[in-house]
């Protein structure tokens, strides 16, 4: 949030000449919208790449690029004639969804209220942020009467995404709440990286559930380092079954009692008592990609 609070203060546009067109990184060819509600595109987009981009975010740039940041383009629209915009886009192409997701989770303020828009996406008043696949998106108006979401929503339609339930395939351990996304050392744990956590309400019980989504040869040398520590810290870890899936119970003298889930890429972990419940709803995940089909 603190992003958008700061960039209405301290936007700064450079000249819109050529040579300065050329010096940001391009995104990936497709077609945004040369209109978007009543408005027309004004002038060209810009291109920022992560040698420049301190140039529109100065202060912010290295949050961005710490983040996974690949390539940023801004798209301005205004009235026909009118020579300053009502609506500003920025797209910011991430190196994955996941760090998209996280950008937009750092983003995303207390009040802001949750829309309909891309895979996920968040309203505060005068900006709109949102994202899809890769991409996260925020729109800025500068007139209090221009709708923000049919405008998210034609950007959302020109770029490529898979939806929320696809980037975060938790089990139905319970009543969604709320998300958030770890960048790093997830409960102090160094070997535990790129983690989105959720919170479900069972029967009127918080549960936090987290998930980690890596490539097959990654995600083994996570499940080495977490062995290797727990045998150095001697905390007993017992692999167990539940009808044909291997799961593993920790006794976590620090963290309590938890337990986890890992195949084809994906990690989850709960964390609480291994019941029946929260296995048959792990199970069935296991079995749709035993299946080869979506978690």
């Amino acid at each position: 949030m603190a992003l958008g609070i700061w960039w209405h203060g301290q936007r700064h546009v450079p000249e819109r000449d050529a040579s300065f067109m050329q010096r940001g990184a391009q995104l990936p060819e497709r077609s945004m919208p040369s209109r978007v509600l009543t408005l027309g595109q004004l002038g060209s987009p810009r291109h920022y790449s992560a040698e420049n981009l301190y140039e529109y975010i100065n202060g912010h740039a290295e949050a961005f690029i710490s983040a996974g940041f690949v390539a940023l383009e801004v798209l301005e629209y205004a009235p026909e004639g009118a020579d300053q915009p009502q609506l500003v886009v920025d797209i910011y192409r991430m190196g994955a969804s996941l760090q998209a997701f996280g950008i937009l989770q750092d983003e995303v303020g207390e009040q802001d209220q949750g829309v309909q828009v891309g895979d996920m996406g968040y309203s505060s008043g005068d900006q709109l942020q949102f994202i899809r696949g890769p991409y996260f998106v925020k729109l800025s108006r500068f007139s209090p009467t221009l709708e923000l979401l049919p405008a998210a929503t034609a950007m959302a339609n020109a770029l490529q995404g898979q939806g929320a339930a696809l980037l975060f395939p938790f089990p139905a351990l319970g009543q969604p709440q709320g998300i958030r996304y770890i960048r790093s050392d997830y409960h102090g744990l160094e070997f535990l990286q790129g983690v989105v956590e959720q919170t479900f309400m069972v029967a009127d019980t918080p549960l936090k559930a987290f998930l980690i989504r890596q490539p097959q040869p990654q995600l083994a040398q996570t499940l080495a380092k977490m062995s290797r520590f727990y045998m150095d810290e001697a905390i007993v870890q017992t692999p167990l079954e539940y009808q044909g899936m291997p799961y593993s119970v920790v006794e976590d003298p620090y963290e309590g009692r938890w337990f986890y889930v890992a195949f084809y890429g994906h990690l989850w972990g709960v964390w609480g008592e291994p019941d029946a419940h929260h296995l048959d709803a792990l199970h069935a995940v296991w079995q749709r990609l035993q299946r080869g089909e979506q978690p």
